[in-house]
């Protein structure tokens, strides 16, 4: 990617234990804006001049990989869960963490429950920065304040309930960071399971289901986070990882162990110290899932910016194809040093710290939710986690009045059209602008979905599909007024929420003959073919 503009980044002062002074590449790609969409037109077929034309080329006989049907998941951040620190509405800037005290998080709100269950089945991450930070007082007079500088909030009984009454309720399986933070760890930097011990044990004597345990959050960040003593090495943490493998193994038997969460920044990709490879090689046999994280901007608030989000950066080819470097990189790993094992992207949002205000919470931000969906699903990563289910700009739901933002709306559709199998699908004559991703219909036997996107600010494009030519199918063409407004608009309706929180069908479009997809300047359009008789999407394979 082109390199623009060299940021220095000014010294931090305190942040946390304090260090010199950064400089790091910011990179950002900047090109024009234009409206959004245009609704008047036919999905497919009508004039005879666009500006670009493509042919997707699918194969229906076989499924290309499979994801789980829980591929689409999301978080709510253990600094939420217990009223920590969050970040602020004002967008400032704030040192890795945020820097608002918020009240803790209100699971038992029913739109809230009603909006979630239009997302299941997933799974609810519980992490986050916060998550290294949490002392567990289960018992029934817990303390009220932790017992050291090294952790900053007590994580009770009350917060776990809630947690496990709402993921029930809503059909969500809980996955739970474990503290790994400084806390839990002794002179030599060795993790301890004592405090884990009380939440492991508590959870099987409550009957709470957790149906993952991972370990720490960003192990490659805790010496910015933590201070400079905690640089932990790969081995370091395979060392730690197989400590919650017993513990796991004697207090919840069968459950899954998840690690090591390292970061990957947009540009420099694992960093500020690299983990994953060592750590793979050495747990390798004592981690069940191998777990990474990524967001491909940083949003204004962060302190350090390697790709600041910007009003294109979400329509940016360049930008939104480099989760695929990164996750072929963790395929990689995985595949020489861990054969089998499992990778997720285990927690992912349109810009760190927050997102960014008027960009990650409107409709430009679909654009790169929808491709990192095909794009992580295409490489065979089973989960993808997103950050957050309600908060901050970068949440699919407004906390404060439970709002959708639009990544809501589309998320639903994703998982109501886009099932778990997924088809290949080769692009003849398109430019980067134009996205195609082909999955198996959700109960529909044989049936077919394709999303298409066009990311391009002015040229309509058609895609063939001489696969699905002659073929009927139900459109829903995905537009907006602006595309930095918050409202969503599907086949020429704008969507509404009901005061409950019950997600409406969308409204749908039958088309006779859907063999080319015509497709709009900066609009999604996700077209279902329910008797394509694919023989990869033939049920009775648990498709």
């Amino acid at each position: 990617m082109p390199i623009d503009k060299l940021t220095s980044i000014r010294p931090f002062g305190s942040w946390r234990r304090g260090f010199l002074a950064l400089v790091i590449v910011s990179a950002s790609v900047i090109f024009g804006v234009a409206n959004c969409g245009d609704d008047d037109d036919d999905d497919t077929g009508g004039a005879t001049d666009f500006d670009e034309s493509a042919t997707a080329l699918l194969d229906l006989d076989d499924a290309f990989t499979r994801v789980d049907p829980r591929f689409l998941s999301v978080a709510v951040d253990s600094s939420q869960v217990v009223g920590g620190n969050w970040w602020s509405e004002s967008g400032e800037v704030e040192v890795g963490v945020g820097g608002t005290r918020v009240a803790p998080f209100d699971f038992g709100r029913e739109r809230l429950r009603n909006m979630a269950r239009a997302l299941a089945p997933a799974y609810l991450r519980i992490g986050g920065s916060e998550a290294d930070k949490l002392y567990y007082d289960m018992s029934d007079d817990p303390v009220a304040e932790p017992p050291n500088e090294k952790y900053e909030f007590v994580f009770t009984d009350n917060f776990m309930a809630g947690i496990d009454h709402f993921a029930k309720a809503v059909g969500f399986d809980v996955f739970f960071t474990v503290n790994a933070g400084a806390g839990p760890r002794d002179e030599n930097k060795a993790w301890t399971t004592d405090n884990a011990r009380k939440l492991l044990s508590h959870v099987r004597r409550k009957g709470y289901d957790v149906a993952v345990w991972e370990l720490g959050n960003e192990v490659n960040g805790y010496w910015l986070i933590h201070g400079f003593r905690y640089l932990i090495s790969g081995a370091q943490f395979a060392d730690d990882i197989r400590k919650l493998r017993r513990l796991v193994d004697e207090l919840d038997p069968g459950k899954p162990v998840a690690g090591p969460s390292s970061a990957f920044w947009p540009v420099l990709g694992e960093a500020p110290k690299y983990v994953m490879e060592d750590f793979i090689r050495e747990a390798a046999g004592d981690v069940d899932i191998l777990t990474w994280h990524y967001y491909p901007t940083q949003s204004r608030r962060c302190p350090i910016g390697t790709r600041r989000t910007d009003k294109n950066s979400n329509i940016d080819p360049g930008v939104l194809d480099e989760v695929g470097v990164h996750g072929r990189r963790m395929n990689s790993w995985r595949a020489t040093l861990a054969p089998g094992t499992p990778v997720w992207l285990g927690e992912t949002g349109n810009a760190q710290c927050g997102g960014e205000p008027g960009i990650s919470d409107r409709f430009v931000s679909t654009f790169w939710w929808m491709d990192q969906l095909g794009s992580l699903a295409r490489l065979a990563q089973p989960v993808m986690i997103r950050q957050t289910l309600s908060g901050s700009n970068y949440g699919l739901i407004r906390d404060d009045d439970l709002t959708p933002n639009p990544d809501f709306w589309l998320a639903v559709l994703w998982k109501r059209l886009m099932g778990p199998s997924v088809l290949d699908a080769r692009f003849d004559g398109a430019s980067p602008g134009v996205r195609l991703y082909a999955h198996c219909t959700p109960g529909i036997d044989g049936g077919v979905t394709v999303l298409a996107m066009n990311l391009n600010r002015t040229r309509t494009a058609t895609v063939a599909l001489p696969d699905l030519t002659g073929q009927a199918a139900t459109t829903y063409r995905v537009t907006s007024s602006d595309l930095y407004a918050r409202d969503v608009i599907v086949n020429g309706q704008s969507m509404e929420l009901p005061d409950d929180g019950r997600v409406p069908d969308f409204p749908a479009k039958t088309t006779a003959d859907a063999g080319t997809l015509r497709l709009p300047p900066l609009s999604h359009t996700f077209a279902v073919y329910e008797d394509a008789g694919a023989a990869a999407c033939a049920l009775g394979d648990g498709k």
